[in-house]
């Protein structure tokens, strides 16, 4: 009696692809390629990347939403220090739940290493009304303080901030 092979769970569809998973030796190399090609900067001991990309993600909010950005730029760097820097050094990792980091890091591998640039600027356009009416939004945009992360919604919003 031969038995039917296991009926693969239905939810998010990297779980659904087992049999195609690489060993930890190839992950690791399409890891090191991605960031040596995408992003060479990122992975060193200063973060230089992280740091770039913070100020990337302060002059996009600027020029997508410069009201935003005024409230934001009461206080010198909240954006880059406080917001932009610890999601874009952890790879967005500081926010829970990991499930969806997992889901975001998949958008990522898949449009590109500045897809988390596009992800903070979607996030703190997400977030305006209540930064904007908040007495202090610096402190609303630290991570701890962020809503539970949804994947689907922040790649949405992140894909629509790029032209």
């Amino acid at each position: 009696v031969v038995a039917a092979p296991p009926r693969p769970r239905a939810g998010y569809p990297a779980a659904r692809r087992r049999f195609a998973m690489p060993s930890e030796l190839e992950a690791f190399c399409c890891l090191e390629r991605f960031v040596a090609t995408s992003s060479p900067r990122y992975f060193t001991p200063t973060l230089d990347g992280a740091a770039v990309g913070a100020t990337l993600v302060d002059r996009c909010v600027l020029a997508t939403d410069p009201a935003l950005h005024a409230t934001l730029a009461t206080r010198d760097g909240a954006l880059e220090d406080l917001f932009a820097f610890p999601l874009l050094a952890s790879c967005f990792a500081c926010l829970p739940p990991l499930r969806e980091v997992v889901r975001l890091w998949d958008a990522v591998f898949a449009l590109g290493g500045h897809f988390p640039v596009l992800c903070c600027v979607a996030l703190a356009l997400k977030s305006r009304d209540e930064l904007v009416a908040s007495p202090d939004p610096a402190a609303r945009l630290q991570p701890r303080r962020l809503p539970p992360l949804d994947a689907s919604a922040l790649v949405a919003a992140a894909a629509a901030v790029a032209p």
